[in-house]
């Protein structure tokens, strides 16, 4: 041990936030920590001459430079001390190429600081108990002094009430186990259990019983691994698990078993579970509601069109087709809402193709004006839509009543892009275009432009209009 009554950590990990965090945990349960960002410098900081270091935890992929399993060698080839492995998974091969180095484990890095802690305390005990032994009473010394590592082993495992530790060999036997897994084997399936005793034959279900052979065997092949499971006995308790699975690696770097590090689940699970059902009752009422306010549009459309059928006044029967035919672009997006996976945002290409098919029915019906569109298929949300929907009825409106006067053909072209963090939407037709006179800016004040021009506004777009060949308006709206 170092000269403090604190044991003094290498901490060798290339990823800064990582080794952070992983330093913050071990100062919480009573460590000092060193860092080390390479396996040059981890070197340099062994060969330094400074306060003596108790343990190294040493990651397996160090980026750039020799590896964990290299540093380690080099370093074990200069100073006999204690190493554990850190990694978020371990190669197939892991096991192979460090049977010539002599280490303590090997930890996954989503262990909990629990398990961190005990294999840490685990290690520098079982290193400061390799003494050689030189007569009988040595002998009997050492094997006192081992007693007191194994007692104090035995605190580690049960130091921690809420979590289960078991460990099992080659043949599913247990090795060892806490008394929290002793407890909860009782409380689930109604057993008592021994050291020595096959854990199979303790689980009372066959399915549970062939999903725990299952994760016994990926364990034993070398793998490291946490799942979260749901077993016990239905008449007893069935609850969640969250477990982490490790291999018992020998000095040698053979595999002599493996560790189940298990912590209760149940709670927030349900918890979870709690969530997940208010948000699906959420989901079905916002399609709820989104299905009720179309059909209250639809009856609102219906009604204004049965109105326009009634007047006589031809300027009077055009504002309320208008009116009809806003409503009819937000009919078309909360149809889409009601019937998408999301209930909050939609493709633009397909409301947009959809709407410009609806409006196309409306106005041009059996005229021979061409609507050609391109549109990539963009993720918006239903207000940025709405706008979107409502600006484009808008100029088609514009175009029908203005456009092609006079005429027997005429083409309306609509463009949508995205193009970094911005949607550029340019809509045209080859109509007469606007008069180059005041009236022009006379009639960009009726109630169609305003729409455009406030919504443009409010979706922080900028707005550009021009007489090309007939009429353009183009549109460059920032997304988030």
């Amino acid at each position: 041990m170092s000269t403090t009554n604190t044991p003094l950590l290498l901490l060798v990990e290339d990823e800064a936030i990582i080794a952070m965090q992983e330093a913050q945990e071990l100062t919480r349960a009573g460590f000092e920590v060193i860092h080390a960002v390479s396996g040059e410098e981890a070197l340099g900081i062994i060969s330094g001459g400074g306060r003596k270091i108790d343990l190294v935890l040493m990651d397996i992929n160090l980026g750039e430079g020799p590896n964990g399993i290299a540093t380690a060698h080099e370093i074990l080839s200069r100073i006999d001390i204690p190493i554990l492995f850190l990694s978020s998974h371990f190669p197939e091969d892991f096991c192979r190429k460090t049977e010539a180095i002599l280490h303590y484990g090997c930890i996954q890095k989503s262990s909990s600081a629990e398990i961190l802690t005990a294999s840490i305390k685990a290690a520098i005990n079982i290193s400061a108990s390799r003494i050689p032994l030189k007569d009988a009473e040595s002998r009997l010394n050492l094997e006192k002094e081992l007693a007191e590592k194994n007692s104090l082993l035995d605190s580690i495992i049960e130091s921690c009430p809420d979590v289960i530790v078991f460990a099992l060999d080659k043949n599913y036997r247990y090795i060892a186990f806490n008394t929290n897994h002793r407890n909860t084997m009782k409380h689930i399936w109604g057993k008592d259990i021994a050291a020595g005793q096959n854990m199979l034959d303790a689980i009372g279900s066959d399915s549970d019983r062939m999903r725990a052979k299952e994760n016994f065997d990926k364990a034993l092949s070398g793998k490291h691994f946490v799942l979260e499971e749901e077993y016990g006995d239905e008449k007893l308790a069935r609850l969640f698990w969250l477990d982490y699975y490790s291999p018992l690696i020998a000095p040698d770097g053979s595999i002599i078993g493996l560790s189940c590090f298990v912590i209760n689940h149940t709670k927030q699970r349900q918890a979870e579970l709690q969530v997940e059902n208010l948000l699906s009752e959420k989901e079905l009422l916002l399609r709820e509601v989104h299905h009720r306010i179309k059909n209250n549009m639809t009856i609102v459309f219906s009604l204004l069109r049965l109105q326009s059928s009634k007047q006589h006044n031809e300027d009077a029967r055009s504002a309320i087709n208008d009116a009809a035919n806003r409503i009819q672009s937000m009919m078309v997006l909360y149809e889409k809402l009601y019937r998408s996976e999301s209930l909050n945002c939609l493709s633009l290409k397909l409301y947009l193709e959809t709407l410009i098919n609806e409006i196309g029915a409306s106005y041009i019906k059996s005229s021979n004006i061409e609507i050609n569109s391109t549109i990539e298929d963009v993720s918006l949300s239903a207000s940025e839509l709405s706008h979107i929907g409502i600006v484009l009825n808008e100029l088609f409106t514009n175009s029908i009543k203005h456009a092609f006067s006079g005429r027997e053909k005429g083409t309306i072209s609509i463009l949508a892009r995205k193009e970094d963090h911005t949607l550029f939407l340019e809509y045209r037709d080859d109509g007469i275009g606007m008069k180059p006179t005041p009236d022009a800016e006379a009639d960009s004040d009726g109630m169609g432009m305003q729409l455009i021009k406030i919504l443009a506004a409010q979706m922080k777009a900028g707005l550009t209009i021009a007489a090309e060949n007939g009429f353009k308006a183009s549109l460059s709206m920032p997304l988030a």
